[in-house]
């Protein structure tokens, strides 16, 4: 059984959360990541030349950030994981346990994997 979102169970949480985006700005970043696909092309040719490691987790569900977008960035970065989420877009709430373990995972070396998977393709 999973524990609810910090956002239903905890509501001032929630409310913390949405304040840091007072006068405009959620609007003005939600505005922007609907965009994003438009703007991905920019970054085509930059996303391949960044070589630090880069891990990302979206939920797949995430209706304000579509899980192509994750599949975008995973495509052109070449040092990168991708983690699904059965999640929305507070991933980190709602598949609390497995993002953790993720994080964990990374930061205590999991990063050297893509970076492994860079130089084995380098020596081909």
């Amino acid at each position: 059984m999973s524990a609810e979102p910090a956002s239903i169970a905890e509501p001032e949480v929630h409310e913390d959360y949405v304040s840091a985006y007072d006068l405009g700005r959620f609007v003005e970043s939600a505005r922007f990541v609907r965009h994003y696909p438009e703007q991905n092309p920019v970054l085509r040719n930059l996303l391949p030349t960044i070589k630090t490691p880069t891990q990302i987790v979206a939920g797949r569900d995430d209706d304000l950030v579509p899980w192509s977008n994750a599949e975008y960035l995973h495509e052109l970065l070449p040092n990168s994981e991708i983690h699904p989420l059965d999640a929305g877009h507070f991933a980190w709430e709602q598949a609390a346990e497995e993002y953790g373990r993720l994080v964990v995972d990374w930061v205590s070396g999991g990063y050297k994997r893509v970076v492994d998977k860079d130089l084995k393709r380098a020596s081909v």
